[in-house]
């Protein structure tokens, strides 16, 4: 069950990057300013720093504390749902 919960937060973390992309070119700017300037050096940073993150912190929980990976998923599902509401149902 943890492989599949950690395989869910990769498939929504691949989601959060394309709408995150797609959000800041179309309407609005990144407000995390560790991904603001990994934007501004080009989107290999963005995305290559973005899944370092991610992948790292999933590993720790993973190993060490994998009960928390449940509100990470949900948050990670929160963060993507949001986002297809700015794309879909605001013109994004």
């Amino acid at each position: 069950m943890k492989f599949k919960l950690v395989v869910s937060i990769v498939i929504l973390n691949i989601f959060d990057i394309i709408n995150t992309l797609h959000i800041i070119t179309d309407v609005s700017d990144e407000l995390n300013p560790i991904m603001a300037h990994a934007i501004a050096s080009g989107i290999g940073s963005f995305v290559a720093v973005k899944a370092t993150l991610i992948l790292g912190g999933i590993y720790i929980l993973y190993k060490h504390k994998p009960i928390l990976l449940w509100p990470v998923a949900f948050l990670y599902l929160s963060v993507v749902s949001y986002q297809f509401f700015i794309i879909f149902y605001l013109g994004g």
